[in-house]
């Protein structure tokens, strides 16, 4: 008997912080947990919408360096150089449109990471 009574004494420690949130706190703390599925799906599809924005940026910029080639050495200078000038517009609006994903992509993580590092400082128990 004397045992378990020691146990239970050096266990009450330990369980002390879990019981130190108010019922108004895990409500809080419930709801917070509930957003980061929705949150984190979001991120997940601006990470692809990004990566994908990157690759067309990247075949754009190839398409403009293939077609400066040909305005240095093609044939016909004239179209070389109008098919050039479409094509470095084109990388461009490519490489603007990356960077705006990029920016929003970097921005939502950081929130993502502020709304789980509030969560850890206030939710979080050591058990």
């Amino acid at each position: 008997m004397k045992k378990f009574l020691l146990l239970a004494v050096l266990m009450l420690p330990v369980a002390a912080p879990a019981s130190a949130l108010t019922e108004s706190e895990v409500r809080q703390c419930r709801a917070m947990a509930a957003t980061f599925g929705p949150k984190k799906a979001e991120f997940d599809k601006m990470t692809a919408h990004r990566d994908a924005l990157a690759a067309a940026a990247e075949e754009a910029g190839e398409a403009w360096e293939a077609a400066e080639e040909l305005r240095n050495f093609g044939a016909d200078l004239a179209v070389s150089a109008a098919d050039a000038d479409a094509k470095k517009a084109a990388y461009d609006d490519a490489r603007a449109a990356f960077e705006r994903g990029q920016q929003a992509w970097a921005a939502t993580g950081q929130q993502l990471n502020a709304d789980f590092a509030a969560f850890n400082a206030k939710c979080a128990t050591e058990d």
